[in-house]
Parts: structure tokens; C-alpha cells; sequence
């Protein structure tokens, strides 16, 4: 798989691996740009037009599949902070680094015993398909069985398959207080934390586009489609892979949580809010943001998560040039740092970019491609840097 990686920076730039053979140095004052994964994402014209903007493209390990053939010879593999790439534990590297509230983190033994509900998710999947709510002894034992038996564990193969057929047969008779469930270890890629309930009648969280010189280009309210307490039914797939999740919210099978969905992503339907002082003429979507203390005649992004996710911008930096930072309220209009995408999905109305502009580049490109070359053009106006890195 083609690895496209590049860091914006100045200066010079140390060689994480020489033995690639690529010269050193970056010259002083050019812009270098290293992002993991963007040759997937990207065609070529949406890579030239960082070279058409001043950008000096570093960072590449080219693959026998690589998409972009021809574009290497001028790209190198530089140092970074690999734990803010794609590093399961990214968003609390970056948290702690920038000093900004997370919800609180349970250990996979607290599980059990707590008496509240909590979230559970995969943070190396996306478009919110991994976050579940487990609430009672039910949804825990149904959880701990589907993760040990669709993910590694440290069991011994042959032990683990005789646990995991005990530990179906007690899901089946309902036997929720089975000793063997406490014996369940997880993988240590899954996250436990606290669950936030937020302000209004709708599971909802915050969506700001900051960029790598800490910039804020638009921000969202998004709610979930459904209000609090619909449950999220997803059909069986004919064709599974071991971990698919659609195992925790099929209905047929015996993993199914049988609990509220609780995402607000885009991707599983959500809901934006646009807080671009634009008024919100949905009734609905006007009472979300008077519950989260926003004005609905003149919504804009409150100050400070601005600031934070300013912050976050910038500590990505040497990841990704434009960063979708997550943040959660709660009833107190406390927030909270959820997590940083890099390329994330672009809203066209947050950019103001009109439909039709986008409809007009149909079949020469796609939406998303076009609205990231719109951003790389704006960002690369920015003075470098706008603040200290």
C-alpha cells in the first residue's frame, strides 16, 4: 500500500531511515508536507496543486502498487511524531500534549463492576462504525464474547475456543453473572471511557477544521438523525470479515447490544450544523444550539474551542496540513477532546463552496478531491507560520 508521508516544517529535516538513499535536507524556507496515506486518498492533481502553492513534497515509500507512478523522484521519508499519525492511542498523545479534558478512561477489569453506562470503541476504524454503549452486565458479557472471539487474544488458542463456547452458552441462558466473563481479556487496541451525556434531545458533538498554522477554517454542530434512545439496526452482512461490527448491531445475532446509537458522525447520518453565523432555520436543529449555549440567529464556533482546536492543528503539523479536531459537551457545557482526524471530510458549506461550483467539476474530479484543493490553495496563503510551532 502506497505511504505518502510529508511534514509541514522549515529548515532541515532529519532522515528517520538513510537507508533509503535520499538526500537529507529540505532547503531553508520551503514548506514540506507529510502525510501518511494521502496517494490513496488523492489523485494527481490534487498533489501538484501543493506544488503549484509553494509546497515542497517530501515523504513518500513508494509501493509495487503505488497509484502515482513517476512521482517519487523528488520525495523523502522524514522523522515525526509517529504516535500523532495513526497510532491507536493518538488522540491521548495529543491531549496530554496540548493540555485539553478527555473523557475520563476505564481499565477493561473496571468494566464489570461499573454502574453506569460507558463507551467502548476501536479507534483505528472511522466514520464513527466503532463506537458502541454498553449499559448493564448484558451488553458488557455480549461485548467482552464478540471481542475475544473477532480479536486477538493473548489466550491460548485451544483454552480460548472452550472459554468462548462456556461464554456463548451463558449469553444464550442469560447467565449475565457468569464468573468466566471476568476472566475475558480485551485487546489492548480497544478504549473504555466515560459516557458523556449531552445537552438536548440528541446525541451530538462538534466537527472543527483547523489546519497546521493552527487556522480555523468552519466549524459544525452535529446531531444524531434519530433522537436519544433509538437503537441502530444494521442488517446482517453476507459477506463478514472476522471483526465486522455489524455483528454488535444486527438484530439475528446473539452479540446484537440491543443499545442506543449514539454517534453523530456524518457518515452514520448525522446531522451538521453549520456555525458560520448563517441563521439555523430548522426548528430542531435551532433548539440543539440554544441547548449548547449557541446563539441560533448567529451560530458561530465557541471561543474556546477555537483556541483548542487550534492547538491540535498545529501539533499535527508534521501529519497532515488540515485537521478535523472532535469535541464533546456535556450538561454542563463542559467539553471534552474527543479525537483529530487527518482528511477528514469536507463540508462544502463550511468552505462556501456552492453545490453547483462542485457540480460543475462532476466528471472531472470528485466533490471531496476538489474541495481539498480549494483548502490547500487557502491554507498556502497563510504567512508561514501564522504562530509559533
Amino acid at each position: 500500500m502506497a505511504f505518502l508521508r510529508r511534514v509541514i516544517s522549515g529548515g532541515k529535516e532529519r532522515l528517520n531511515a538513510p537507508a533509503f538513499g535520499i538526500s537529507e535536507t529540505i532547503g531553508r524556507g520551503k514548506r514540506t508536507l507529510y502525510i501518511p496515506a494521502f496517494g490513496i486518498n488523492h489523485r494527481p492533481e490534487v498533489i501538484d496543486e501543493f506544488r503549484k502553492n509553494g509546497y515542497s513534497i517530501a515523504g513518500t515509500l513508494i509501493a509495487q502498487d503505488d497509484p502515482f507512478p513517476g512521482k517519487e523522484q523528488d520525495l523523502g521519508l522524514f522523522l515525526v511524531r509517529e504516535n500523532l499519525s495513526h497510532g491507536f492511542r493518538k488522540s491521548e498523545s495529543i491531549a496530554k500534549l496540548a493540555g485539553i479534558e478527555q473523557p475520563r478512561e476505564f481499565e477493561h477489569s473496571e468494566i464489570l463492576t461499573l454502574h453506569k453506562p460507558f463507551v467502548v470503541k476501536f479507534p483505528t476504524a472511522d466514520r464513527g462504525e466503532s463506537v458502541f454503549l454498553l449499559d448493564g452486565r448484558g451488553s458488557i458479557a455480549k461485548f467482552l464474547v464478540y471481542a475475544n472471539e473477532h480479536f486477538n487474544s493473548s489466550w491460548d488458542r485451544n483454552q480460548s475456543k472452550e472459554k468462548i463456547e462456556a461464554a456463548k452458552h451463558a449469553i444464550e441462558s442469560g447467565q449475565w453473572d457468569w464468573e468466566g466473563f471476568s476472566e475475558m481479556e480485551v485487546s489492548d487496541f480497544w478504549i473504555f471511557q466515560e459516557y458523556i451525556e449531552t445537552p438536548s434531545d440528541f446525541y451530538t458533538s462538534f466537527r472543527i477544521l483547523a489546519d497546521a498554522y493552527g487556522n480555523i477554517h468552519y466549524g459544525t454542530l452535529l446531531r444524531s438523525l434519530q433522537p436519544k434512545g433509538v437503537k441502530r439496526v444494521v442488517d446482517r452482512d453476507p459477506n463478514p470479515i472476522d471483526h465486522s461490527f455489524t455483528y454488535l448491531h444486527n438484530p439475528e445475532s446473539m452479540y446484537c447490544l440491543d443499545t442506543p446509537d449514539i454517534v453523530s458522525n456524518a457518515a452514520q447520518g448525522g446531522i451538521g450544523i453549520h456555525l458560520n453565523g448563517m441563521r439555523i432555520e430548522d426548528e430542531a436543529n435551532r433548539n440543539v444550539a440554544e441547548a449548547h449555549d449557541i446563539d441560533p440567529d448567529n451560530p458561530r464556533i465557541p471561543q474556546q474551542l477555537k483556541d483548542k482546536a487550534s492547538k491540535v492543528g498545529i501539533l499535527m503539523k508534521r501529519v497532515f496540513p488540515f485537521t478535523g479536531v472532535d469535541f464533546i459537551y456535556d450538561r454542563d457545557l463542559k467539553d471534552f477532546f474527543l479525537e483529530a482526524n487527518t482528511g477528514p471530510t469536507l463540508f462544502s458549506e463550511g468552505l462556501g463552496v456552492s453545490k453547483e461550483e462542485i457540480r460543475r467539476k462532476k466528471g472531472k474530479e470528485d466533490g471531496q478531491e476538489y474541495l481539498t484543493r480549494v483548502l490547500i490553495r487557502r491554507i498556502a496563503k497563510t504567512d508561514f507560520p501564522r504562530l509559533a510551532l
